[in-house]
């Protein structure tokens, strides 16, 4: 989809220059470490896709839901994902209908679904295809997410794709797996049986971690949203702070390297299950940080910082370029060294090592949630890009974006393009949720509270005129008019804010969406959630976390 001057207006085109980019340098790459077969080679991609199901009359009772494609606020169960029994629970027989039934509308299209399984918040569920080329994949992806909503409708549930459609549970997300292979099938990033002797596999993810060190922030903008703003940070997903986790045992060869020492192995390590009747297993030295937004997890890496909503097109594109970049300039690097009469195993280890120091900041393999990792993230100069709007932002500085447009992946009219369009979409997603919650507040909380309050008030009077004193009618009467009056008083303040935000320029706009209407949202959410766990449910009309989370 291109515009009449020739500009890409789509996610596709750019992400075929991209992978036609990285291929051109990848072989280049692979020729001068010996391996002239090598025709071309290509990205890999497999993206888990995380969902929520939600009974559709219960859907349809909620107008945050439809509108937005989140609950604008909800009182939490007192039982969510803290037992992991829906996580680790066998599959509800009705979801499981419609998992097979999309299994067979997946396979019909040629998309190759492999797993399927409960998620940890209730009512969540996740669906991973097998890797693809990445182009494919981006394609089959954006199906994946058409039938999964067609089906569910098919088996009276909603599927819900927003990044966080509850409030504090786990919000969805989908990881996306990265790795390249060539012609013949040999994967880049794979280590092998010993990883420290593999010269090209060191360099390559040396070479990833520089790309991720220098545009962190270019990588967290691809995948910026008003959604992923609800999930980002918290318990489920990885930070805003864009940092490579590597596993025990790369990073420690990286620090031989880094330090000029040479790697000593201490032999696998194997898991002693105390049983004889077990296998005797390896134990794994990759996937074991759950926190990391960027992981190295066997012989690919995990960009978990997807939205689940999202286009996987855009940030692969993002990652491949940053990667062209590292590639290009390390091809030079290697044939200078090769021309001064250097091996090429001397060529990798030097280009190894100069990437393996430079990108040292970008390397954490610690708590991710932490508040002591948000300070030595801003020590070591990483940038945390905590809303969209700061994400966004980047697009709007040529600096930041070069390596766009010089590996030919974008021009800067389409990068400006899409940073326009970005803002424009994030504050119009912003004002439907703000306007939705104003109104559901006024058509629906106010009322039911007014509803409940004559009630009571009925309640003490006649106990009054009875001679018997109602302390608890009139303790549960000043409960809600308090929480009433602040709502009222919060919902007036937000709705005085909204035209005086939306009257700014559209950058100003988003920021004052992000930092000031956000909190009154939110403000307006608590005290909601307040008023729901007062009022009996035979006032308080609306679909509850409960009905939605737990009845099926």
């Amino acid at each position: 989809f291109v515009s009449y001057t020739g500009d890409a207006l789509d996610i596709k085109t750019p992400l075929l220059r991209s992978i036609t980019r990285l291929s051109d340098a990848a072989t280049k790459f692979m020729h001068l470490t010996g391996n002239t077969d090598v025709e071309f080679v290509q990205t890999n991609c497999g993206p888990e896709q995380e969902y929520f199901l939600v009974d559709k009359a219960f859907y349809y009772q909620r107008p945050d839901l439809i509108m937005t494609g989140r609950t604008l606020f909800g009182s939490l169960t007192a039982r969510n994902q803290q037992l992991d029994d829906h996580y680790f629970g066998t599959i509800p027989s009705r979801v499981e209908k419609f998992m097979q039934e999309l299994e067979i509308e997946l396979y019909r299209v040629g998309i190759p679904a492999k797993t399927r399984h409960n998620e940890v918040a209730p009512g969540q569920f996740e669906l991973a295809p097998i890797f693809e080329d990445a182009n494919i994949a981006a394609d089959h992806n954006q199906l994946t997410m058409a039938l999964i909503k067609k089906v569910a409708e098919k088996h009276d549930f909603v599927a819900l794709l927003h990044e966080k459609p509850f409030a504090g549970i786990n919000g969805s997300g989908k990881h996306l797996n990265w790795s390249m292979s060539d012609n013949l099938g040999r994967n880049l990033l794979e280590p092998g049986p010993k990883p420290h002797q593999n010269n090209r596999f060191l360099a390559v993810t040396a070479m990833v971690c520089e790309a991720v060190h220098r545009h962190a922030d270019v990588i967290r903008g691809s995948v910026a949203s008003h959604g992923n703003d609800h999930r980002l940070g918290a318990n489920e997903a990885p930070p805003s702070i864009i940092s490579v986790f590597l596993g025990e045992t790369i990073e420690r060869i990286f620090d031989a390297v880094r330090e000029g020492a040479s790697f000593d192995s201490k032999g696998e390590k194997f898991l002693d299950m105390g049983a004889e009747q077990l296998g005797r297993l390896t134990k794994d030295n990759t996937d074991r940080n759950r926190t990391s937004p960027f992981a190295f997890t066997g012989n690919r890496f995990e960009f978990r910082a997807v939205g689940s909503s999202a286009t996987i097109g855009f940030p692969l594109t993002i990652v491949n370029a940053a990667v062209t970049e590292l590639l290009v300039e390390s091809n030079i690097l290697i044939e200078a060294d090769l021309k001064a009469g250097k091996s090429i195993d001397e060529a990798l280890e030097n280009l190894t090592r100069k990437w393996v120091k430079s990108s040292e900041k970008v390397i954490f393999s610690g708590d991710g949630y932490s508040d002591e990792w948000v300070k030595e993230a801003a020590k070591r100069g990483l940038p945390n890009l905590r809303t969209s709007a700061d994400a966004f932002a980047v697009f709007d500085d040529v600096s930041k974006t070069k390596f766009l447009t010089e590996t030919g992946v974008f021009t800067e009219s389409e990068i400006q393009t899409r940073y326009n369009v970005a803002i424009e979409r994030y504050n119009q997603l912003r004002e439907i949720e703000f306007q939705t919650q104003i109104r559901m507040i006024e058509q629906h909380v106010i009322p039911h509270v007014v509803k409940y309050k004559s009630e009571l008030v009925s309640v003490i009077n006649g106990q009054k005129s009875a001679g018997v004193e109602g302390h608890v009618e009139k303790e549960l009467l000043k409960r809600i008019n308090f929480s009433a009056e602040s709502l009222y008083s919060v919902t007036g303040e937000l709705r005085g804010k909204l035209e005086e935000t939306f009257a700014k320029e559209d950058k100003a706009c988003s920021f004052s969406c992000a930092t000031e209407l956000l909190p009154l949202s939110q403000k307006a959410a608590d005290l909601c959630n307040e008023i729901e766990e007062i009022t009996p449910d035979k006032v308080w009309q609306l679909p509850t976390y409960l009905d939605m989370l737990f009845v099926r």
